[in-house]
């Protein structure tokens, strides 16, 4: 194995990523310590080559029922002095834990030892919870004296259920208050199931000035609209539920809630076939003046943007950035969105798009400033709506923006159906990723990435795609060759 141990860190990084663990070589009771029955050589050189270490994933599991790993304490403990002087995150994990089980605590005083060490954290309660474990004993690990904290990312995970209004979980309400004294260097915060780490309405006393990112899902309105009064400094929210959880009876009298600090939105519309009241929704409390990029996932047909679009309109900011995923076809709701991003240079559209949006920005001056525009189709994007996307009406879009620098695509070989390319002369920078035809279930994709290209003149263009063209169809298959020959024709002919 010496000649591996010589390898550079990145191509033995590239080794371990082609040979992934799969629980198919071990039995279903041994596979969560797979990494026990790894061949010792090869072991040696993991455990000796610090930069392949990016993360640890500790499941604290019922030993009752799992043979326990030969060495694990000593393992872990290994993996973090092989990475002392890396910026590791560390995943802790804790599932099926029995209360004060003896076999888990060699594990327990490693994590004791290294934890704080660690820039990113992640805590999942939801089995401790399940299963009626006493969390204030499981989380005492955690008030272990430790040398100065070097925390930055924290991310806690429960699942929100109802009955928590009315028989709270000590055991979360604990970790938070176990945490509190290791925060000093946090400013990112991703909390799933809010309700479950709050004593009530009331929210844990988390150094929120100087939190910079914060992700959240379920939560109540007194909780979000505390926290964001609090954030004085937060520059990224990213929401997964615009609603409310256990709103009960709220008050009409909608009081703003004002984050001046705030530069990127990311949050969904509203999902239902029917109207909501505004005073569910967290889009209608916000006023954020000085946003710059908003990203709106999963917009579909019964989606409604209504609270987002008074959001914009209502903060009267100036939109750079766009990001929109659409889940089925709703081209003019998002030229409606557009339409509030007059100045917007960066624009990012997914999922299920017909032409028009595309034509709107051809000959309606859509987005008249937009100088990079990425345009990425699902894989069963002709199987769920009967049509394909065409390459001609996103060149067309293209070929009318000015400023448009960076062009990148991701569709089918069903794009391909028309001829007429880039005719317009200036400087752009064009990636193009086909993928093979999504009429078959089971077909493996062929994906073909164009690097970006940077010249000066349509020539420059033409010459240096050219050579692109001949190098992949060497190593090409005669249907893949076909399909970049087609590319080729569509992007340059005449």
């Amino acid at each position: 194995m010496s000649q591996f141990e010589r390898l550079p860190v990145e191509i033995l990084t590239h080794i371990f990523q082609l040979a992934a663990w799969r629980p198919v070589t071990v039995s279903e009771d041994d596979e969560r310590w797979t990494i026990s029955r790894v061949c010792r050589s090869w072991r040696n050189i993991v455990l000796n080559t610090p930069g392949l270490w990016t993360e640890i994933n500790v499941d604290l599991i019922d030993s009752d029922n799992l043979t326990d790993p030969i060495h694990a304490a000593l393992i872990l403990s290994t993996a973090f002095r092989a990475s002392a002087d890396s910026d590791m995150p560390l995943h802790l994990t804790l599932q099926n834990w029995p209360e004060m089980d003896i076999q888990a605590l060699p594990l327990l005083n490693v994590l004791a030892e290294h934890i704080w060490g660690c820039s990113s954290l992640i805590i999942d309660t939801t089995k401790v919870f399940e299963h009626r474990v006493d969390g204030i004993s499981v989380f005492s690990f955690l008030r272990v004296s430790s040398p100065p904290s070097q925390l930055r990312i924290l991310t806690l995970m429960d699942n929100y259920r109802p009955e928590q209004f009315d028989y709270p979980d000590d055991s979360n309400v604990a970790l938070t208050y176990s945490l509190i004294p290791h925060l000093n260097q946090l400013h990112s915060l991703k909390i799933r199931g809010l309700p479950a780490f709050c004593d009530g309405d009331s929210v844990p006393p988390f150094p929120w000035e100087q939190i910079r990112y914060l992700e959240v899902k379920e939560f109540t309105r007194n909780q979000i609209t505390e926290i964001l009064r609090r954030c004085s400094n937060l520059e990224t929210l990213v929401i997964h539920e615009d609603s409310f959880v256990n709103p009960g009876v709220l008050d009409d009298a909608l009081e703003p809630v004002r984050v001046n600090s705030l530069r990127r939105l990311c949050i969904p519309a509203f999902y239902g076939p029917y109207p909501s009241s505004r005073v569910h929704h967290l889009s209608a409390l916000l006023h954020i003046p000085n946003l710059q990029s908003l990203e709106i996932p999963g917009l579909s047909l019964f989606s409604d943007t209504e609270f987002i679009v008074d959001l914009i309109e209502r903060s009267q900011c100036n939109l750079t950035s766009v990001d929109i995923d659409v889940v089925y076809c709703t081209d003019v709701t998002v030229e409606r969105l557009l339409r509030l991003a007059p100045h917007c240079t960066n624009l990012v559209l997914r999922g299920q798009l017909s032409s028009y949006l595309f034509d709107s920005i051809a000959s309606r001056g859509l987005v008249p400033d937009l100088q990079y525009l990425s345009v990425r189709f699902p894989k069963d994007y002709g199987r769920a709506i009967g049509i394909y996307p065409l390459l001609q009406p996103i060149l067309n879009a293209a070929k009318a923006l000015q400023s448009l620098s960076t062009l990148y695509i991701d569709t089918y070989k069903e794009a391909l159906d028309e001829s007429e390319g880039l005719a317009s002369e200036g400087t752009l920078r064009f990636a193009l990723q086909i993928n093979s035809t999504p009429f078959s279930e089971h077909a493996r994709s062929s994906r073909w990435l164009f690097k970006e290209l940077r010249p000066t003149r349509i020539q420059d263009l033409r010459d240096t795609l050219s050579h692109a063209f001949i190098s992949a169809a060497r190593e090409a298959s005669s249907r893949s060759a076909d399909i970049l020959r087609e590319v080729f024709d569509c992007l340059f002919a005449g």
